[in-house]
């Protein structure tokens, strides 16, 4: 009857720590400023009202500065993307986010390898569940986590604390020394890391599209079309080439939907070193000059 008791005052005990613990990680982690994760999708998903929101991985993050297309377009902007995040995230994000309010314009800067089946990996699919978990009591966002991984739900049902499992560290560390965006979730990349006079780099490996991403990338197409949403995809400057790539299906899906696709790869005001921080983000000078070119394009369409 002791050992029944004690097994019981334990588990009652854990139940309350982990309530507690759950509820002091979210106060935390709703409070974040800035920086180069999770603040700017908590903003995205119960703060924003912008005309204009940005989505995309770091691609995203670094060549994309809203104050430049808010001067030209006359439009309010935020940049969403999220470092390491792609499109089985975009399109959750944005199905959480039209669940509280509807962009005028959705940018989607999407990569030229998007729907790979490398980019397909378990791994990968578990950083984008351990990104959504803290937003789960948004049905959008829980319906996307329930299907890439449901036992990951079940836990973060259980356990409250759960849900902020792979943040406990980061959340305390950047609610103490926030990092601030320089321009409404614009991060730049100063300088260059690559070797003066490369070559462009050009990637001739073999490629596999996997059909779970590509229908992510309908499924976000369908949401903006569903919802009205005026829907930009770009495929953003990158000095390396990739040959095997997934930009003719990309085309073909926006083609579908009625959605424009631009396409700066090739572009050769882009196409010099000096623009980039390594072969894949433009530096902040490269994004300035891609920022600006953007919005003198984007005023002939909108």
């Amino acid at each position: 009857m002791k050992v029944i008791k004690n097994v019981v005052l334990f588990l009652f005990l854990l139940f309350v720590c982990d309530r507690a613990l759950g509820l002091l990680l979210q106060y935390f982690y709703n409070r974040q400023v800035g920086g180069l994760e999770s603040a700017n999708t908590t903003y995205v998903l119960t703060k924003a009202k912008d005309d204009i929101v940005i989505f995309g991985s770091s691609r995203a993050t670094h060549h994309y500065i809203p104050s430049i297309l808010e001067d030209s377009l006359h439009k309010t902007c935020y940049n969403a993307g999220r470092v390491g995040r792609f499109i089985l995230f975009d399109d959750a994000l944005l199905a959480g986010t039209v669940k509280r309010y509807k962009p005028h314009l959705v940018i989607l800067d999407i990569s030229d390898n998007e729907f790979d089946t490398k980019m397909a990996s378990q791994k990968q699919k578990d950083i984008v569940v351990s990104s959504l978990l803290p937003y789960i009591n948004n049905n959008a966002i829980y319906a996307s986590v329930k299907t890439l991984n449901s036992k990951q739900i079940i836990l973060a049902n259980i356990f409250h604390s759960y849900k902020y499992n792979s943040e406990v560290l980061s959340v305390f560390k950047r609610f103490l020394k926030p990092v601030k965006s320089v321009s409404r979730g614009y991060e730049p990349l100063p300088g260059t890391v690559l070797p003066p006079d490369l070559t462009r780099p050009i990637d001739t490996e073999s490629y596999s599209e996997d059909s779970s991403l590509k229908n992510a990338f309908v499924d976000f197409c369908k949401t903006c079309e569903e919802n009205k949403i005026k829907l930009l995809v770009i495929v953003s400057p990158s000095y390396e080439k990739i040959v095997n790539n997934s930009k003719e299906a990309i085309r073909n899906i926006c083609s579908n939907y009625n959605s424009t696709f631009m396409d700066f790869t090739d572009d050769t005001e882009f196409l010099k070193e000096q623009l980039y921080y390594d072969t894949r983000h433009l530096n902040s000078t490269g994004a300035i000059l891609f920022s600006e070119r953007l919005a003198s394009k984007m005023k002939d369409i909108y």
